[in-house]
């Protein structure tokens, strides 16, 4: 048991060891491997010091175009990564060297990184592209920068002929001197406040001056360091504009799109320049400038194109002349059509005119590319439409009633038609139409006591005002008067002998005056007592006529009554040996009066007549010896002596007549036996034919207030 313990004792012992053992020889390994590593890794970094100082950028100006060169490298080829003006390139192997951009005159800032596949490193440099701008015959100072004047001897003006190589030309420096040279061509200034920068003055720029500018002490030097360029511009070749058809002879339909192409190149040096420069360009329609400045447009043609023309100018730095001008024939159809002049529109949109009247001239224009083909029409109340003179623009055309409008209608090739319409409101008034008793005429014969029913008809536009009076002489009853074609007025009584005479009808509307026309109505009575004027006796004495009594009949007839239908009986119903003559009184036509020369001894006191018309009852009469016995002044007055006294000569002529007749008679072998009733007529109207028995009283109408005047028409 004992050897046992112990045994358990020194393997106990022996494990603590080795575990202590192994414990202290990981801390040393970890510890060496630390250092060596850390060892290594410096080493790392003095050998890329080392390499960085050897791997050395530079960049060289070349006639436009920058050479990128490393130098002190044993490495055989580079990652190179290029950004120009912040836009990145991608990498790109190298096994040179060198890297060279073109055209470094298109950039601002170019910067390259180089990356060391030795050293695990990259590397970078940046140039900047600095360059002055001026216009030939002007002055400018060019500033070099502080890095390019740095431990320089000479200010070089390089320039690359085309045989790519270089005409130099050098300006001293010398340090501590403010103005170092100074000719009538050049002056230097250098150390310039505030920046330090060294200026070179150059009066009267020319496009030999444009030129490298650096400094140095060689050209190789020079070269190397930062420069500027210096650009004289001139205005660019005047452009070339052209079009993606042609259009020199065709139109272009409005509303087509077009492009346009403006080309240029810039007259400016140096020629490195002038070769990539980035001309602006500027469009003109017309006097309008549009806002494209690109070398391309593209436009839509409109129907201003029609006297515009586009012409565009190229910018570099001087604007270019402009290109010549390019026209453009748009074709278009008719968008609007105006009446010249304008017509008179009045009352709902019309233009008012009178029949018969010429409307016009009007002209009928539209815009139309080419023109359009113009016709002038009218349509009439019924719908109807009728074509004037085809392409004739001018409207000049007398206005008839069914006219209710004129269309002028402008068809192009191009695009729909159009049309533009005068409304005609065209007035007129025709000559009043008279109906009598439903029957067409302006003169009537109407039996007394029968219906009469006048109606006057005026067609017009506007609706005219009719009336219907009749003519007095102290002017005219109105019998009806009515706004409308028809005025119309009827006497349901029965006509009287008073209705006869003249009448008028009256069309009147505004802007149209009057019409009218004038009607006769006669109407046909029997002769018959006017009892409403005195029956007068007179003693024949007071006019010559011994043993007579005069008696003055008023009557009433139509027509006038004729002296030999009168004739005068006694008690016994004898007829008498009586002279009579008719007389027409007033001024109408249908009151006459009947005088008679009846015998007379002047003994008897009184004595009865009848004296009848045609064989009827006209009235009787009693005679009275009292009566022709009374002084002359108390029987009548200066009026019916002067009526007595025409009665008389009328009397003696009937005789006289009366003679010659008789004697003419003989003549011809034919015997005359006049009655007991001789004759002397002095008006006979001719024969006429007598209607029913009228009746024995005649009331006297008044036309102010004649009976109804009806609404409705015959017709």
């Amino acid at each position: 048991m004992a050897s046992t313990k112990e045994k358990d004792e020194v393997t106990m012992q022996l494990n603590e060891t080795l575990r202590k053992l192994y414990s202290t020889s990981l801390k040393v390994i970890v510890t060496r491997t630390v250092m060596f590593l850390f060892l290594h890794l410096i080493l790392l970094a003095t050998q890329r010091d080392s390499d960085a100082a050897a791997l050395a950028i530079t960049a060289r100006f070349r006639n436009g175009d920058l050479d990128f060169v490393w130098t002190n490298t044993s490495q055989n080829n580079y990652e190179i990564f290029l950004s120009k003006d912040g836009r990145s390139d991608p990498w790109v192997r190298v096994f040179r060297t060198q890297y060279s951009i073109a055209d470094i005159m298109m950039f601002n800032s170019v910067r390259i990184t180089v990356f060391d596949q030795k050293t695990r490193s990259s590397y970078q440099h940046t140039y900047e592209v600095l360059k002055f701008e001026t216009e030939a015959g002007k002055s400018t100072n060019v500033t070099l920068p502080t890095e390019c004047t740095e431990n320089a001897t000479f200010i070089f003006i390089i320039k690359w002929r085309n045989d790519n190589n270089t005409d130099v030309k050098k300006i001293l420096l010398k340090e501590n001197s403010h103005v170092i040279e100074k000719t009538s061509k050049y002056a230097v200034y250098y150390g310039l406040p505030v920046s330090g920068e060294t200026a070179l003055e150059i009066r009267g720029v020319t496009l030999s001056d444009a030129a490298y500018y650096s400094c140095g002490n060689r050209t190789d030097d020079a070269l190397s360091r930062q420069g500027v360029i210096l650009v004289v511009h001139q205005k660019p070749i005047q452009p070339t504009l052209r079009t993606d058809r042609h259009t020199k002879d065709d139109g272009v339909v409005v509303g087509t799109s077009i492009k346009l192409t403006c080309s240029s190149n810039s007259t400016s040096s140096p020629h490195y320049y002038s070769k990539v420069a980035s001309l602006s360009y500027a469009w003109f329609v017309g006097d309008e400038t549009l806002r494209e400045t690109d070398s391309t447009l593209t436009i839509k043609v409109t129907r201003s194109f029609r006297n515009k023309t586009i012409t565009c100018t190229a910018e570099d730095f001087l604007e270019s002349i402009h290109s010549e001008a390019l026209r453009i024939i748009p074709l278009y159809g008719p968008e609007t059509i105006e009446i010249i002049p304008q017509p008179p529109i009045q009352r709902e949109n019309k233009v008012i005119i009178t029949e018969g009247m010429v409307i016009g001239p009007y002209d009928c224009a539209a815009d139309c590319n080419p023109p359009c083909d113009v016709t002038w029409s009218h349509a009439n109340s019924t719908g109807s439409s009728y074509a004037l003179v085809q392409g004739e623009q001018t409207l000049q055309h007398i206005v008839s009633r069914e006219m209710v409008s004129f269309s002028c209608r402008a068809e192009g090739k191009f695009g729909q038609p159009i049309e533009r319409t005068i409304l005609l409101d065209v007035i007129y008034m025709d000559l009043p139409l008279v109906y009598i008793n439903e029957e067409q005429r302006i003169q009537a014969d109407i039996r007394e006591g029968k219906t009469l029913h006048v109606s006057c008809f005026v067609n017009g536009n506007p609706t005219p005002r009719v009336r219907l009076s009749k003519v007095k002489d102290s002017g005219s009853a109105i019998l009806s008067e009515v706004t409308g074609p028809w005025s119309n007025y009827s006497s349901d009584r029965g006509t009287q002998c008073s209705d006869t005479g003249a009448f008028d009808c009256v069309g009147m509307a505004a802007g149209l005056g009057t019409e009218s026309v004038k009607f006769d109505i006669n109407v046909l009575c029997e002769a018959r007592r006017d009892i409403h004027e005195m029956l007068n006796i007179y003693n024949g004495t007071v006019i010559g006529f011994e043993d007579t009594a005069i008696v003055k009949i008023p009557v009433i007839a139509n027509p006038s009554p004729v002296a030999k239908q009168v004739s005068w009986l006694d008690l016994d119903d004898q007829a008498i040996n009586v002279k009579t003559v008719v007389l027409h009184q007033g001024n109408v036509n249908y009151r006459h009066l009947i005088i008679s020369i009846v015998p007379w001894n002047g003994v008897e006191q009184t004595r009865m007549y009848t004296v009848n018309y045609g064989g009827r009852l006209l009235t009787k009469i009693t005679i009275d010896s009292k009566d022709l016995q009374k002084p002359a002044s108390e029987r009548f007055q200066n009026r019916e002596s002067r009526f007595l006294i025409s009665v008389c000569l009328s009397v003696v002529l009937g005789v006289s007549l009366l003679g010659v007749t008789v004697v003419m008679c003989r003549m011809k072998g034919r015997q005359t036996h006049p009655s007991n009733q001789d004759i002397v007529q002095v008006e006979d109207q001719g024969t006429i034919n007598f209607y029913e028995q009228a009746t024995s009283s005649d009331n006297n109408h008044l036309y102010s207030t004649l009976d109804t005047v009806e609404k409705e028409t015959p017709h």
